[in-house]
């Protein structure tokens, strides 16, 4: 599944307030079983993501080396996620596809700043599956807030986050930043590190090579 984020401008800087995101979460069961096409889309990226953050003049010890893994694990103790991670940038059609077997962190030009633990929106794409079989993301729908978020570094750092909101998004709303659901993920005010996992939505419509409708998992990062 292809991570879909479509491309906009948009004229204003956000707010410079932060309001941590409120715990929700939609109910969802097991991922529905995926058609047996290669599926491809997972998101689209607006063209704001390439304009270079932000970032505070003095900031918490970052994280050194390069984004490697990513693991969720729920409050119960289960490990959801583990996977490598790997730098990411958008293809001609403005869509960010990451390998199958793997995550990718958007690493486009400015955004590159924005890995995982440092200021700002860190966002991270896995499928959900791949020839009918899962993919890493494939046990995205079941985070629920509360679980946690570890990204770890090649250096052997470590930066966690907890998850504050776990829901469907259709595709075109998660792009439009007209919409609230859009500013919370791209645009959240304030420099506070926060992370965007996203992963296509196997409940919504298969059209083509992909699904209409995005999940989507927000987290806060855990201050130690």
């Amino acid at each position: 599944m292809l991570l879909v984020i479509f491309g906009y401008q948009p004229q204003r800087e956000p707010s410079v307030e932060w309001t941590p995101s409120q715990a929700t979460v939609s109910t969802r069961a097991e991922p529905t079983p995926v058609p047996t096409s290669v599926v491809r889309r997972t998101v689209k990226v607006p063209r704001h993501s390439t304009r270079p953050p932000v970032l505070p003049t003095t900031s918490p010890a970052l994280p050194r080396g390069e984004p490697a893994q990513v693991i969720v694990v729920s409050t119960g103790g289960k490990r959801l996620i583990d996977t490598s991670l790997v730098p990411t940038v958008r293809n001609a059609e403005e869509e960010l596809v990451p390998p199958f077997g793997k995550a990718g962190w958007y690493a486009e030009a400015g955004w590159s700043k924005r890995k995982p633990g440092f200021p700002g929106p860190s966002v991270v794409a896995g499928h959900i599956s791949h020839r009918s079989q899962p993919d890493v993301f494939y046990n995205l729908p079941r985070v629920r807030p509360g679980d946690v978020v570890n990204v770890k570094y090649t250096s052997g750092d470590k930066v966690s986050f907890r998850v504050a909101r776990s829901e469907a998004v259709r595709k075109d709303l998660a792009t439009d930043l007209s919409s609230d659901v859009a500013q919370s993920i791209w645009r959240p005010s304030g420099t506070q590190s926060v992370i965007r996992l996203f992963t296509c939505d196997p409940e919504t419509t298969f059209v083509g090579s992909h699904y209409l409708g995005n999940w989507v998992v927000w987290g806060d990062k855990i201050m130690k």
